[in-house]
């Protein structure tokens, strides 16, 4: 199933799913695990086997404004493939490469990030909320076989542990609270 979200991947191979629409701060997300060693899976589009609970890295790339780009990964610049096209459209940068050899994991979690919340942290999250993270974009650029797809996502979604992560405004904050939910949470 083509999903709108992205993944990362610990050194233990457990997955994690971070759906949610533009702007939510997945990319940030994705990137800043990416850049703490986690093995990058995708952002945007991945793929997923909903009956086994495997996410598959799919195209390797991620979209970002070219301002959090600057401010937060300016060492990621070299990696975009479309400055041509600056700032009409989001920088897209091509991170499949590293650790290409990771190619599916197992998801232990789907993590919904939500920017600009005045207090930060994880806390558990229902599948209806999981389902309105993921289903809206994921479904509105699929041609086809929608009601097929939205029952699969709703299958995978009442079987993995869904968490709300209120995102913290900086990075290494980012990375203590990604940190200790993977030793606390799962």
């Amino acid at each position: 199933q083509l999903m709108h979200a992205g993944a990362i991947a610990s050194n233990d191979r457990k997955a994690f799913l971070f759906p949610a629409q533009s702007g939510s701060g997945k990319s940030t997300t994705t990137c800043t695990l990416f850049e703490e060693g986690y093995h990058y899976l995708g952002d945007d589009y991945i793929l997923v086997d909903t009956d086994r609970n495997i996410v598959y890295k799919l195209y390797g790339t991620t979209k970002m404004e070219w301002d959090n780009l600057e401010s937060r990964f300016p060492h990621l610049l070299s990696a975009t493939i479309n400055s041509q096209v600056r700032p009409n459209q989001k920088g897209i940068l091509y991170l499949g490469a590293q650790n290409s050899s990771i190619i599916s994991n197992t998801i232990h979690a789907v993590i919904v990030p939500i920017l600009g919340s005045s207090d930060s942290g994880f806390s558990r999250s229902t599948v209806p909320n999981s389902i309105m993270a993921v289903a809206p974009t994921t479904l509105h650029h699929l041609p086809h076989h929608r009601n097929e797809s939205y029952k699969k996502i709703k299958k995978l979604l009442s079987k993995t542990p869904n968490f709300i992560w209120r995102l913290p405004k900086d990075k290494k904050h980012i990375i203590q609270q990604f940190h200790t939910f993977q030793n606390e949470s799962i």
